[in-house]
């Protein structure tokens, strides 16, 4: 939970992570149906650690919980996210999601205001 002391408004953050073999790899980001609730002041974000390199991709996903179930594919027992954190020649519903992760804190602070 992060707060604004200013304005007292709260945001919910739920913090996924994937790990990729090299920078240009996918995987499935995972998020648990049972004790997922969606909420406006919840937001779900998806970081992607490249072993190869030892850091976490510059991209990440900033999604809002209520967008979830809609992007998510049947993963049973999971929401699941397919996330290719380089993009692809081809448009996905994940690309209005992508904030570099140098902008993460940026973001979630606008979101504050």
């Amino acid at each position: 939970m992060i707060r604004r002391l200013e304005t007292g408004r709260t945001l919910g953050v739920q913090v996924k992570t994937v790990q990729l073999k090299d920078r240009r790899g996918y995987g499935h980001v995972l998020v648990n149906r049972a004790s997922f609730v969606a909420a406006p002041s919840t937001m779900v974000v998806a970081l992607a650690w490249v072993k190869s390199e030892l850091r976490f991709h510059e991209t990440c996903l900033l999604v809002p919980s209520t967008d979830l179930p809609g992007l998510a594919g049947p993963g049973g027992a999971y929401f699941e996210l397919h996330f290719r954190p380089e993009g692809s020649r081809e448009e996905s519903r994940l690309d209005r999601y992508r904030v570099p992760l140098d902008r993460l804190a940026s973001r979630i602070s606008g979101l504050l205001e």
